[in-house]
């Protein structure tokens, strides 16, 4: 019998994502300023580097964040 429950991949890149835009709402990130590396913010937030990368896509295809290939991501708004 499987008495386990699907685990929602999503939800820990959501909880990610949403402390990420915080630091953008609260004038931590302002627009220009370079976020900290997908490594450093993995080990901040004590999750995957994967699970960041996702949260950063999100969030570029929101138009919040630009990612420069050699250079780092950067905030947009």
């Amino acid at each position: 019998m499987n008495d386990f429950k699907a685990m929602n991949k999503g939800s820990v890149v959501d909880e990610v994502l949403e402390q990420m835009m915080g630091k953008i709402v609260d004038g931590t990130w302002s627009q220009g300023d370079k976020i900290p590396s997908e490594n450093e913010l993995r080990d901040m937030l004590g999750v995957s580097r994967d699970t960041v990368r996702q949260a950063i896509k999100r969030m570029c295809a929101l138009g919040l964040l630009e990612s420069q290939q050699g250079r780092g991501t950067f905030v947009q708004n």
